[in-house]
């Protein structure tokens, strides 16, 4: 099964799901959010495996300085949330699991450990 981890440069919440990764000897490939092309088509595809309120990043800063209006709609509107999170990587929950079947956004050792089997 391919894996792949997608998050930000310096996360320390992506080095803890890609260190979890090394030490259970899987093979996986780490991408950075900005490197993505196509980051907003991927995430109405991950939006729809996942659940936007799984997806979106409720706790970033980024979201929290928005306004309520706003964060109201992204938490409701898919289509607007990928266009947000396209344009603000830090909107989205990392690091985020890709494997041929599932989308795992958040890093929880029990949860990677089931999305790869």
């Amino acid at each position: 099964m391919s894996a792949t981890v997608f998050g930000m440069p310096g996360c320390d919440t992506v080095k803890k799901g890609t260190d979890w990764l090394e030490a259970q000897g899987e093979t996986f490939e780490r991408i950075d959010f900005p490197k993505v092309d196509g980051l907003e088509n991927r995430l109405k595809a991950w939006i729809e495996k996942a659940g936007l309120t799984s997806v979106l990043n409720t706790r970033a800063i980024v979201f929290k300085k928005l306004e309520a209006v706003e964060q109201a709609r992204l938490k409701e509107d898919a289509a607007a949330a990928a266009t947000a999170v396209a344009e603000n990587p830090y909107l989205i929950k990392r690091p985020l699991l890709v494997t041929d079947t599932t989308v795992v956004p958040g890093f929880n050792a029990v949860t990677w450990e089931a999305a790869l089997k």
